[in-house]
């Protein structure tokens, strides 16, 4: 394990080295070699990592219990932190037994994130882990955005705005084109029979959700 590598990569230098040993320890090269394994800093890193993202969004975000608990599970999610230790490119340092030959799953990549995020915790305290979970996690407000984007049921939210002004809406395909397997279509939304606004996707369900989107910017500038 080449610990100084690894180290100016995360940007955090151990004093006890071993923490950092352990974290990057699979349970199949434990048993095999009987030392410990990274689950019980995983433990750990996963309450720690839920706590930073926690604070980080109830700080940043005018948001609702259901809307921050949706937030926070995109960030910390098997996928979302296959991608971090993607980015930190230090798979090649984690110890696995000879028995196992396959590619490591998400979910075990996912496990050393979190396994790491303890691993400084305990050797260099919580604003050490704090620093390392906003830096490669959170990233940024922009990357939060951007995530909360994805997540808003456009199409439910503006059907409760035509509701609550007891407007009648409804999305059409106004065109499609392409081969099956790739196909394009424009959608297009009405409100009380009038088109307001277009939008072009791979599939009826993505355009109408970018038609929402776009109309309630649209409504929000009118507003301005």
């Amino acid at each position: 394990m080449n610990y100084k590598k690894i180290e100016n990569i995360i940007d955090y230098m151990f004093k006890d080295k071993s923490h950092l040993k352990i974290a990057l320890t699979h349970s199949s090269y434990a048993y095999e070699n009987n030392v410990q394994s990274y689950e019980v800093y995983e433990f750990l890193g996963d309450a720690l990592l839920g706590f930073f993202v926690s604070e980080f969004l109830f700080l940043n975000f005018k948001l609702t219990e259901g809307e921050l608990t949706k937030l926070r599970a995109n960030l910390v999610n098997a996928r979302s932190l296959k991608k971090v230790m993607d980015n930190l490119d230090i798979i090649n340092e984690v110890l696995i037994g000879k028995s196992l030959v396959n590619v490591l799953p998400s979910s075990v990549l996912a496990d050393i994130v979190e396994s790491l995020t303890a691993a400084i915790y305990l050797d260099g305290g919580i604003e050490s882990a704090k620093k390392f979970v906003y830096r490669f996690v959170i990233e940024n407000r922009e990357n939060v955005e951007k995530r909360r984007e994805l997540l808003t049921d456009y199409k439910t939210v503006l059907q409760e705005k035509m509701q609550a002004k007891s407007q009648k809406i409804e999305y059409r395909v106004l065109n499609k084109w392409g081969k099956p397997h790739d196909m394009n279509f424009k959608v297009g939304v009405f409100i009380n029979g009038k088109i307001v606004q277009e939008a072009e996707e791979k599939s009826i369900k993505a355009g109408e959700q970018k038609c929402a989107q776009l109309y309630i910017q649209q409504l929000k500038k009118t507003i301005k």
